[in-house]
């Protein structure tokens, strides 16, 4: 059976989280918990509901992603969800020994995403490098 965990949402980070909306854009102050109730929530959402799928966390350089966005993302994603690097997620390619599904349309590069469990991928993509987000 599955451990119970309570995870605090602000009023207005819950109304984003139910709505269950498609497109999000969340205008805030600092503070207001973009990471962690919003981002982290909403991406684990995407994760289970699309296994072997594929999506993207966008940064204005590489340097913001690796030094801000990502590693709070994950941390947001471990404790909303409960899942830890190493075994529900890794970087790069999953481990070949554990079987993981391959997402429906491979990375040619491995090493700038982020694989969960069921096949789903994260690619990091700086807008500083001219065509990295082409489509």
């Amino acid at each position: 059976m599955a451990q119970r965990r309570d995870v605090y949402l602000n009023p207005m980070q819950q109304r984003i989280y139910y709505c269950g909306a498609r497109d999000i854009r969340v205008i805030a102050a600092r503070r207001f918990g973009k990471t962690d109730g919003v981002i982290g929530p909403q991406s684990g959402r995407v994760v289970q509901s699309m296994p072997q799928g594929a999506g993207i966390w966008a940064g204005n350089s590489r340097k913001q992603l690796f030094t801000r966005t990502v590693p709070a993302t994950i941390a947001a994603i471990e404790r909303f969800w409960g899942m830890k690097e190493g075994v529900h997620f890794w970087w790069g390619q999953p481990p070949k020994s554990l079987n993981i599904p391959r997402p429906i349309i491979k990375p040619k590069d491995w090493s700038h995403c982020i694989t969960f469990y069921n096949g789903f991928v994260w690619h990091l993509v700086s807008l500083e490098v001219q065509g990295s987000a082409n489509s």
